[in-house]
């Protein structure tokens, strides 16, 4: 779907919705009113989440509680509702508008109960399990198993289901109080190991959530534990431990306390170096919502705090990179920096990821199915996230370093999002079992006014303008990495990474675009700023052409292990699309070349460092040896095949289309006869005993059968009389079938046609040489042109004998042949459309006395001299031609065509006459405009006429 048909489909859903509401609001004006003032009313609440109603979640909880209420009073009290259950009874609508209130509540702080519930799985580069933690902390006299068994069993206690933690604290006060004391008093009182694991496996969002303040009796608890933890006790706590209680204190809402900003910032502040980095990429690499460039540029509210935070950030970065480049120690610790590639890679969704189908406003590229990735995409991620240092292959427990940036829209909360990861969390393992993608990425989403400006006005720049927002935020949250971006050429990507490149020179690396267009019109195209600014983009179609371009870089990106590892998977990657993904065999065909292309180009960089080759896609034979099918060059049989190339052995059939025909109609005759066979009864055996009447069964042919064999006698009996320039063939000459296949086979046996042998058995017992060269030819043909056999058909041979008379033809001229009969024959002028055997085209020239009309041929550049009986002029409709004689003004000279004029020269004809005037004029004088004349009495070698040009006055 293009932008032009989305934009209309949008309207018309607009519209017919508010035709829909214009009939409802005639029928029900006060039911309607009221649920439009809350419908608005909803539209404020989710468009505006910087509003303090959503500072804490009992404030959301509350909201959605009254909501329900008044959208039950009017669906229950309204007059003229559809419902009006209040009306006939009072006290059941009063009731049915509780009920539904507190189904409201209860079902928001079920859904809350559910994220808060829900715990940080993150890839820990230890490869302990949890089981083999306790069991080690057991046997050190740590009583961990305990302290988690009471944590949960007060955290159950104080966490009542269907009663509000409100009305819960306002019942069961000194109770919950204790719990909650006991929870602060473990936390407060266990070791530090012990503390790493309970903070681990603890549902420390949930434990946030459900222990109070109680101003009104000084406890304040909630507070009391988050300091332990943020404060306190945070110099035991580990990078994990540290990245659990950040996501805890962003689920509960920062906003709610007035303390949790300087929490936030406590924690950051107190990590340093390369603790600060595993801290970022571990807060990235959740896989939800929650990710280090909200909690910092989102939910950080306080100018103050930020840049303390940022301030921090570079003054760590920049140490970090002191030590790379010298190879130093840290301080504090006796073990080298992390030897990694340091880089970040930011990449695009959709046409980048995976194929669109050109779903708009998604995407364009229809080269893929949609939703099918890319094949070696994930590769090529991977292998520029580990880089040419560190480890050679991608180790399991590590976290990578891939972000997305995506120009779908952020809505309400997580919606967008979350259908993003879930796709990302489908990544992760392929179709074929093989690691899919190999980290778990972050993602930075669009905003609603960029993709506004995108649909309604097509305008891609602010599409740009976000992500490069989007991308100089992230760079403030990571200033030690590098960052490659990987985009295509469909929106604004281009145009972001430009953008990238002029305000961050030092962290911005490389930029890859996938191309899904013609590069001229990508947003923002120009080769000669680029070139200015130092911008190399590297444009590519398959990314083993990226990944190949990667390691020809100086320095390069990737390893000559990596680009091998890219291409292997993207042949595994091929081969596991789906068959009925697939639009057609054509469209698979095209990507296989495609892809081979590249890999051919990939194996000979590899030949050129004495490499072994990598391997090459193969082709699925479709069409099966000995099976007819039709070619561009006829009909063939097929003799063998090539998977490699995807070639097809032939052996063409170029024997007269009046014998094809033949031995087609013998075919289909000897099936139908063997049809009838199985069909007819069998012979009951004689009895003697008793006289049985015998039955005959008579089968008669069917009319359709006998017009075929008239029809085809007809027209190969006009084919031996007509007189056209057609190589005819003499029926009379031919040898019968049979006994032409007694020649082949030496008389020893018949040809069974049913069996489906090949024609090659058949030609090799010929004797003379030249005969196989006429009738049959080897060939090789690509899949992509084969298509299923259809039966030969013999071409129809214009009769010219009958005399056509139309009133709405062509203009045509009685004419006298030799035999002084009396024909009509077409005049042919140019300018004028017509058909030929080799398509439409449009006549350039008539040359009556050769019998001859030049047409120039229309959908490909030819030029084509034929007879008069293979042009057919293409005649006008009555109402065409009639507008066309009304409306239109015969002209004259200088702006005739085809005006004779006497030069000094001989006689000539106006081939090219002046434009019509127009009421722009550039009034100059020294503007002087000429026509071309042809000389008639002039020919040149090629039958042309020479042209001369002068002015009108001259002409004149």
């Amino acid at each position: 779907m293009d932008r032009v048909a989305m934009v209309l489909l949008l309207l018309t859903l607009i519209v017919s919705l508010a035709f829909v509401f214009l009939a409802l609001f005639a029928y029900a004006p006060i039911f309607c009113s009221c649920v439009l003032s809350l419908i608005y009313t909803l539209y404020l609440f989710m468009a505006y989440e910087e509003h303090g109603v959503h500072h804490a979640q009992e404030s959301e909880n509350r909201f959605w509680t009254i909501f329900a209420v008044l959208l039950a009073t009017v669906l229950f009290f309204a007059q003229d509702s559809p419902i009006p259950l209040g009306n006939w009874s009072p006290s059941l609508g009063f009731v049915s508008v509780v009920l539904l209130g507190y189904a409201m509540h209860t079902w928001d702080r079920m859904v809350h109960r559910r994220d808060l519930s829900r715990q940080v799985t993150l890839r820990r580069n230890t490869a302990t399990s949890s089981l083999t933690q306790m069991t080690r902390l057991v046997d050190l006299g740590i009583p961990v198993e305990e302290q988690l068994e009471r944590i949960n069993a007060c955290l159950a206690a104080i966490d009542m289901l269907y009663i509000p933690s409100t009305i819960n604290n306002y019942i069961n006060l000194r109770f919950v109080m204790s719990k909650e004391r006991e929870i602060i008093s473990i936390v407060e009182e266990c070791d530090a190991r012990a503390l790493n694991y309970l903070v681990s496996h603890v549902k420390l969002g949930l434990l946030f959530y459900k222990i109070k303040d109680h101003n009104n009796f000084n406890s304040q608890y909630r507070s009391e534990l988050i300091q332990l933890l943020a404060v306190v006790r945070l110099p035991i706590l580990t990078v994990m431990s540290r990245v659990i209680v950040l996501h805890a204190l962003q689920l509960i809402k920062l906003r709610a306390n007035p303390r949790a900003e300087y929490w936030v910032r406590n924690v950051i502040l107190n990590t340093h170096q390369d603790d600060l980095s595993e801290l970022k990429t571990l807060t990235d690499a959740k896989g939800d919502y929650f990710c280090m460039n909200k909690l910092i540029h989102d939910d950080i509210k306080s100018a103050v705090t930020r840049q303390d935070i940022l301030t921090h950030i570079r003054k760590e970065a920049t140490v970090q990179q002191h030590h790379i480049q010298m190879g130093t120690t840290k301080k504090n610790k006796n073990k080298k920096h992390k030897i990694q590639s340091w880089r970040k890679v930011l990449s695009d969704v959709d046409d980048t990821l995976s194929s669109s189908g050109g779903s708009y406003p998604a995407g364009i590229d229809k080269r893929y199915p949609k939703k099918v990735v890319y094949p070696g995409v994930l590769a090529f991620y991977r292998e520029l996230d580990l880089g040419i240092q560190g480890p050679a292959e991608w180790p399991k427990n590590r976290v990578g370093n891939l972000v997305f940036l995506s120009a779908r829209p952020h809505v309400y909360k997580d919606v967008s999002e979350n259908i993003n990861h879930a796709k990302f969390a489908r990544l992760r393992v392929k179709a074929d079992g093989r690691q899919g993608l190999h980290t778990t990425p972050s993602l930075l989403a669009g905003d609603l006014a960029s993709g506004t400006e995108y649909m309604m006005r097509n305008d891609m720049e602010p599409l740009a303008l976000k992500k490069f927002d989007n991308f100089k935020r992230y760079v403030a949250i990571y200033p030690e990495y590098k960052h490659c971006f990987v985009c295509d050429n469909g929106q604004g990507d281009v145009r972001a990474g430009e953008m990238m490149l002029d305000a961050f020179p030092y962290e911005f690396e490389a930029l890859y675009v996938h191309i899904v267009k013609d590069v001229t019109k990508t947003h923002g195209y120009c080769p000669e700023r680029w070139k200015e600014k130092g911008l190399n983009p590297c444009f590519f179609r398959t990314y083993p052409e990226a990944a190949l371009d990667a390691v020809k870089r100086q320095p390069p990106l990737i390893r000559i292990v990596g680009l091998r590892r890219v291409c292997e998977e993207t042949v595994q990657d091929f081969y596991t699309i789906e068959k009925k993904k697939w639009q057609s065999q054509k469209q698979k065909a095209e990507r296989r070349m495609e892809l081979n292309q590249n890999l051919y180009e990939v194996n000979n960089y590899m030949s050129s460092l004495d490499l072994a080759p990598v391997p090459m896609i193969m082709a699925e034979q479709i069409w099966s040896n000995g099976e007819k099918v039709r070619t561009p060059y006829g009909i063939a049989v097929i003799q063998g095949f090539d998977s490699a190339t995807d070639m097809y052995d032939v052996l063409l059939d170029w024997r007269p289309l009046t014998k094809q025909l033949e031995e087609h109609l013998a075919t289909e005759e000897k099936k139908r006869e063997e049809k009838k066979r199985e069909k007819k009864p069998p012979r009951r055996p004689k009895n003697s005993d008793a006289s049985v009447t015998s039955l005959e069964t008579v089968v008669e042919s069917e009319e359709h059968e006998e017009e075929k064999g008239g029809h085809l006698k007809d027209i190969i009996k006009a084919l031996e009389e007509s007189d056209n320039n057609l190589n005819t063939v003499k029926i009379s000459n031919l040898t019968p079938p049979d006994k032409r296949l007694d020649k082949v086979t030496g008389g020893n046996r018949r040809l069974d046609i049913n069996r489906n042998e090949p024609v090659l058995d058949i030609i090799a017992d010929f004797k003379d040489p030249s005969v196989e060269s006429m009738n049959h030819a080897r060939a090789k043909v690509q899949s992509i042109l084969i298509t299923k056999y259809t039966p030969p058909v013999l071409p129809r041979v214009r009769d010219t004998s009958k005399k056509r008379f139309s009133f709405w033809g062509p203009k045509s001229e009685t004419k006298n042949n030799n035999n002084n009969n009396n024909i009509r024959k077409a005049i042919f002028n140019a300018g004028e459309r017509c058909k030929t055997d080799y398509g439409p085209g449009i006549i350039e020239e008539y040359q009556e006395e050769r019998g001859i009309v030049v047409v120039k041929m229309v959908g490909w550049k030819a030029m084509a001299y034929l007879n008069e009986e293979s042009v057919e002029i293409v005649s006008k409709g009555i109402l065409k031609s009639l507008f066309a004689r009304t409306n239109s003004k015969a002209l004259e000279f200088p702006y005739a065509e085809g005006t004779k004029i006497k030069t000094p020269f001989g006689e000539g004809k106006v081939v090219r006459p002046l434009p019509l005037p127009t009421t722009k004029s550039t009034g100059k004088d020294d503007d002087v405009q000429t026509i071309g004349i042809a000389l008639s009495n002039w020919s040149l070698a090629d039958d042309k006429h020479p042209i001369i040009y002068c002015t009108v006055e001259t002409a004149q």
